[in-house]
C-alpha cells in the first residue's frame, strides 16, 4: 500500500521495483527475473522458453508432463499417494487410448533397445525414429510388423549416418530375417523419397579386420589395396563388403598372416566364392600396376 494511499503500484521493467505512481515511493522489489530462460542448447534456431529438447525418441515428443512417483508414505501420506497413482494410471490410459499410439509408443520402445543393443549414437536413433514417423504418417506400417519397419528404419539411418551396420547385425539383434529388413528397406526408400550413398569398403574393412584380429601394418597395407582399386575403377558396380574381404584377404596374405577364405568371407558375411571370384581379379589388375609387381599371388 503507498504511503500516500493515493497512488497505483506499478513495476518498474528495468529495476524490477514496484512502486506508487503518484508519490514515487518503493513498495517492493522483486527478485525473479523476467527474461527469457532458454534451456534448448541443441537447436538454436528453435529454442523454447522451458522444458528438454523435443526428441523423435519418445511418444509424445518429449512435450508431455507425467504425474511423479513417491515412495515410502504413509499414513495420510500414503493415501494421498494412491490418489496420485490413480491419476497418473487415468493419465496414461488417456494418452495410449488409441491404437495408433500404442502401436508408436511400442515401436519407440523397440527403436531404443536396438539401439541399445547396437550401440549406436543418439543421433542415429533419433534418425531412426524420425523416419519411422513419417512412415506412419504415410500409411507404410499398415500390413506390416512394428520388428520388421523399425529394423529397415533403423537399417536406413545407420546408412544415412555412414554408419557400417549390415543386415545381418540388425537381423540377429531384432530377430527379424534380413529378406524382410530388406524388403521395408526399400520401400521405405521408394516412398519416403530417402537417399542412401553406397557403402564405402574402407569402412567395411574396420569390422573386418576386428573380427580377424589382424595387425595395423596389414590392415594398411589392405587399405591401400582398396584406393588403388578406387583409383582404378574396379570397386564400381562390385559389392563393397567384398571388395574390401577381399582386399584383406590378399593383405594377410602378403603380410605373412594367413587367415583361409574360409574364416575371411564368414568375417565378412560373404559366399567364398565371391571372395574367391573379386580376390583373383583385385590381384590380377593390382598386380599390373608399378608398386605392386613381382610380389606373387596369394
Amino acid at each position: 500500500m503507498p504511503f500516500c494511499k493515493k497512488g497505483k503500484i506499478v513495476t518498474d521493467p528495468s529495476s524490477l521495483e514496484d512502486i506508487c505512481d503518484h508519490c514515487g515511493s518503493v513498495i517492493s522489489i522483486r527478485r525473479e527475473a523476467l527474461e527469457p530462460e532458454w534451456s534448448e542448447f541443441e537447436i538454436p534456431a528453435e529454442r523454447k522458453r522451458v522444458g528438454p529438447p523435443i526428441t523423435p525418441t519418445k511418444p509424445d515428443m518429449g512435450l508431455a508432463t507425467y504425474v511423479g512417483r513417491t515412495y515410502g508414505k504413509r499414513g495420510k501420506e500414503a493415501e494421498a499417494e494412491r490418489r496420485i497413482a490413480r491419476i497418473r494410471k487415468l493419465q496414461r490410459r488417456m494418452f495410449y487410448y488409441k491404437s495408433r499410439q500404442r502401436s508408436l509408443a511400442k515401436a519407440i520402445k523397440l527403436l531404443s533397445k536396438l539401439s541399445d543393443k547396437m550401440r549406436l549414437p543418439r543421433s542415429v536413433t533419433e534418425n531412426a525414429a524420425h523416419i519411422y514417423r513419417r512412415a506412419v504418417e504415410k500409411r507404410l506400417i499398415k500390413g506390416r510388423t512394428i520388428a520388421a519397419m523399425v529394423s529397415a528404419s533403423l537399417y536406413a539411418a545407420c546408412r544415412d549416418f555412414h554408419i557400417h551396420r549390415t543386415l545381418d547385425d540388425i537381423s540377429n539383434v531384432s530377430g527379424v530375417r534380413k529378406e524382410r529388413i530388406a524388403r521395408n528397406y526399400r520401400i521405405l526408400m521408394e516412398h519416403l523419397d530417402l537417399e542412401a550413398e553406397p557403402l564405402d569398403p574402407t569402412k567395411a574393412l574396420s569390422s573386418i579386420a576386428a573380427k580377424l584380429s589382424v595387425t595395423e601394418k596389414t590392415k594398411r597395407k589392405a587399405l591401400q589395396i582398396i584406393r588403388k582399386a578406387q583409383e582404378l575403377s574396379i570397386a564400381v558396380g562390385k559389392n563393397p563388403m567384398t571388395l574390401a574381404a577381399a582386399a584383406l584377404y590378399i593383405a594377410c596374405a602378403l603380410a605373412g598372416e594367413r587367415r583361409t577364405q574360409k574364416d575371411v568371407a564368414h568375417a565378412a558375411e560373404v559366399s567364398d566364392v565371391s571372395l574367391r571370384v573379386r580376390s583373383k581379379e583385385l590381384w590380377r589388375l593390382i598386380n599390373r600396376q608399378k608398386g605392386y609387381e613381382g610380389l606373387g599371388t596369394p
